[in-house]
């Protein structure tokens, strides 16, 4: 994977380690430095092989993606483990693992249940240190990368990034893709590419952290003996040739298949070292962070000029850049800048007000304690925090250090670097035709979770855990998509985006989350507050049950929004293809419709359409509200009972359908301007509360889960064809989909689509081996587990399972219902719903003519 970072760009080591805060850091006799975080309450273990080698530095190799190229091969076999078995083993073991190459390093990411250090360390040590390079799997890792760079060259996004980096950065290496030109790619020689990998997979510039339930004095003594046979090498010369001030504004344009204008405003930066790296962060976010920064307020909110802008710094080894990106869907491009220029102005005139600067410094910390709840997140971050500044602690004292940012600090920051004649302006535009028309650290503690019932029906879940000091508050109504009026699909998305209009900046001010969401089966608020804020997040949740203000010029505003993200919806070849398959295979059922609607169905919507959806479904007895987190539960209790027991009930009546599957197979052939093609395949599949469930599951982790489902194994790498290969299974509350999906290229869909059936049928034909249940089984359960780790996860999963009368704690026998299946459950489910004459197929091909 590529790890290219420009838009939406979180600040590089911000957020450090909150959990017990010490890191114990060892540097081993053969150079490599060890860094161990105990986390004795995680059920996650987390290690992470940080390698100090990206794009950046590749030397003769530069604009080749070698790195990359490496990055992808670490998977393909060792001397001791055969093709494929890195990924059935970590499988087996229920955990994930993946890896990502950037400018500056490369870094491997394996997650594992607690209890198997010592089988994740020696993964870790035999991909590091002792992978084949077999010639045949080289050529076809080389086919896996084509499509992977055909795939980016088919997002506007990527295409707008390149033409960023591509002229901000004129000597600098930062100025090349990561993946690589394909002609200088196709250059490297399986001997030039295992002799790169020897010279810079050393071990005096590697870093391995690990974070989990692990003692540090018994992990060491492991690490030890697992690379002990890892000898030093010279280090590799970096003659990286550095980027010369810009003194004169650059503009660039280009066009692409897509209805909306993007742009980005792109001013030299500076490097993670630069002491200027704390005001620039605190500036960004003042910019254009978040719905009560500035530019998000006066071009976004009152002026209504783009469908969406941020800042971000970027702030790498070497000199990086700040960004202002933006998207719109009418081409009023000046206006945009001469009103983003007038806000940057402002503030290099005045700065920022005290109460401004004082929030932007809260969110600072709230976003610190959030995004540092996990193993795998505190892994990472000591890992890039050492390997960019020399200190696994420096995130921590970033924070300390933004704290003691001033308003003269951020000033001379606006005025030293937001400069005209150190911006680069870079713009992509539809190509003719395709513009819209008129357009602290805590002791870990938790409970069993405690479930009340108000008298007016709420139900109320409550779960302790005092080892984060967040809150997450999860509110959820049965309504969605299913409940809708077809021809106003769309209405449960409009009623979640304009529900909490008037609040999210309050909540964001205080360095918190707030959002709606609304999907097939129900519609919800959802919440994350710092704890000593769960008093306030009370009233603002209840505020916006009892009386939301649902502004008529705002549900305006946010239809204009869903056309555009309608649009872009259209212009994504996957989306497009789930969205097409989901419409054949159910015709008539609400399942078949996106949630987003269509852009005449979200322009039909009026404000009594909102008000009347809200009144019908947003009842205390037709709703779950989870609070999970960092609280006592019988103050809470209390509070909930005095500010939630006015709410108004009245269950509704819930309409319910039935749908069934295709007498014959269902096809749809769909042209866009795409390089690549994408083939899907869908069955009608098992509901939420269908014990044929857990069968399901375990057949969609056997076809596509991670690099070792038949899918991958079968389409990838015994063929070379496609880059993203998979399953999804989705289940609803009376409607349920098992997905296939390829992206290929053209000539090769029929191959595909008949791969795609005969993987299918063989499940129906032969029992699995012992071995595959087991790895999917594991894998399964594994994943379920790592994806409960924060408050957030378990509020959301616990209110939904309640809501859907699966009741709330039916998380925890997962590991159960997944142990029972059986082959002959696996054989009798894939009869039943895999049959290929009850299947639909879609297939999306380049346009002709194109």
């Amino acid at each position: 994977m590529v790890k290219r970072l420009l838009f939406s760009l979180l600040f590089l080591s911000v957020f450090s380690p909150v959990y017990a805060g010490q890191v114990h850091k060892e540097v081993l006799e053969n150079g490599m430095t060890v860094l161990v975080q105990e986390m004795p309450s995680s059920e996650v273990l987390s290690i992470d092989a940080y390698i100090k080698t990206g794009s950046a530095v590749e030397g003769e190799y530069s604009g080749t993606g070698i790195s990359h190229f490496i990055e992808h091969m670490l998977f393909k076999g060792t001397a001791k483990r055969p093709v494929g078995a890195i990924a059935k083993e970590v499988k087996a073991l229920g955990g994930t693992i993946n890896a990502s190459t950037s400018f500056d390093y490369t870094i491997y990411t394996l997650n594992l249940p607690s209890g198997n250090f010592e089988r994740g360390l020696d993964i870790i040590a035999d991909m590091v240190v002792h992978s084949a390079f077999d010639p045949a799997e080289v050529e076809k890792e080389r086919e896996v990368i084509h499509g992977e760079m055909r795939l980016y060259h088919d997002r506007p996004d990527r295409r707008l990034s390149d033409l960023v980096f591509n002229n901000v950065y004129i000597r600098h290496p930062y100025r090349h893709p990561i993946i690589g030109y394909p002609s200088l790619f196709d250059g490297i020689t399986r001997e030039g590419l295992y002799a790169y990998y020897k010279s810079r997979y050393i071990p005096n510039d590697i870093i391995l952290s690990v974070a989990g339930p692990v003692h540090s004095q018994k992990a060491l003594p492991l690490i030890k003996e697992a690379f002990k046979d890892f000898k030093p090498r010279p280090y590799p010369q970096h003659n990286t040739p550095q980027e010369p001030p810009q003194i004169a504004q650059r503009r660039f344009e280009d066009h692409f298949a897509t209805p909306l204008v993007r742009f980005s405003l792109a001013y030299q930066g500076v490097s993670v070292a630069d002491p200027d790296l704390y005001a620039l962060d605190v500036l960004a976010m003042a910019l254009g962070q978040g719905e009560g920064s500035r530019l998000y307020q006066d071009i976004y909110e009152k002026k209504k000029l783009v469908e969406g802008i941020s800042a971000s710094n970027f702030t790498p080894q070497d000199k990086g850049m700040f960004a202002i990106e933006g998207v719109m869907s009418k081409d009023n491009l000046s206006v945009v800048l001469e009103e983003t220029k007038s806000v940057i102005e402002q503030i290099q005139r005045s700065g920022l007000d005290a109460e401004e600067l004082a929030k932007t410094k809260r969110q600072v910390l709230s976003q610190f304690v959030f995004s540092n709840q996990t193993s795998s997140s505190l892994a990472y971050r000591a890992a890039v925090d050492e390997a960019m500044t020399g200190d696994p602690y420096f995130s921590k004292k970033y924070v300390d250090a933004v704290k003691n940012i001033g308003n003269e600090d951020i000033k001379r920051a606006a005025q030293r670097y937001l400069r005209d004649d150190h911006l680069t302006i870079a713009v992509l535009r539809p190509m003719q035709g395709g513009l819209a028309s008129g357009t602290l650290e805590v002791k870990p503690q938790k409970s069993d979770i405690q479930k009340i019932v108000l008298d007016n029906g709420l139900t109320v879940l409550l779960g302790e855990d005092h080892s984060t000091g967040v809150i997450a508050m999860d509110c959820v109504f049965n309504a969605g998509t299913r409940q809708e009026n077809p021809g106003l699909s769309g209405l449960s998305t409009l009623v979640s985006r304009v529900w909490t209009k008037g609040v999210e900046k309050n909540v964001e001010n205080r360095g918190g989350f707030l959002s709606g969401f609304a999907g097939r089966n129900s519609i919800g608020l959802s919440m994350n507050v710092l704890s000593d804020d769960l008093s306030f997040a009370l009233d603002a949740m209840q505020g916006l049950l009892a009386q939301p203000s649902f502004p008529a010029d705002e549900i305006e505003h946010e239809k204009t929004n869903m056309a555009a993200d309608i649009d872009a919806r259209d212009d994504d070849i996957a989306a497009v293809g789930f969205k097409e398959l989901f419409q054949i295979l159910y015709l008539t059922h609400p399942f078949g419709r996106d949630v987003l609607g269509t852009k005449e169905s979200v322009q039909r919507i009026t404000r009594p359409d909102v008000v009347g959806y809200y009144q019908r479904f947003v009842r205390a007895d037709n709703a779950v509200l989870a609070v999970f987190g960092d609280f006592d539960p019988a103050s809470v209790t209390r509070e909930i009972r005095k500010k939630f027991s006015g709410l108004s009930k009245g269950k509704p009546r819930l309409k319910e359908f039935q749908e069934p599957p295709p007498d014959r197979t269902r096809e749809k052939t769909v042209a866009m301007d795409k390089e690549q093609a994408v083939v899907m395949m869908g069955f009608q599949a098992p509901v939420l509360k269908d014990k044929d469930r857990w069968a399901m599951e375990v057949i969609d982790a056997l076809l596509g889960s991670g690099l070792s489902g038949r899918l991958f194994i079968k389409v990838r790498d015994e063929l070379g064809e496609a880059y993203t290969v998979g399953s999804d299974y989705t289940p609803g509350m009376d409607a349920g989909v098992l997905s296939l999906f390829v992206l290929t290229t053209e000539d090769k869909i029929d191959s595909v689509k008949g791969i795609l059936t005969r993987q299918a049928q063989a499940l129906v034909a032969e029992d699995v081996t012992d071995e595959e249940i087991r790895s999917a089984k594991a894998y399964l359960k594994g994943t379920f587990k790592m994806g409960l780790d924060t408050p957030a996860a378990l509020a959301s999963l616990t209110a939904l399972n309640e809501l859907y009368g699966l009741g709330y704690d039916f998380h925890k026998d997962f590991d159960a219902r997944i142990n029972a299946v059986t082959k002959q459950d696996i054989r009798r489910v894939a009869r039943k719903y895999l049959d290929a004459r009850k299947s639909a197929v879609v297939t999306i091909k380049k346009r002709p003519n194109v």
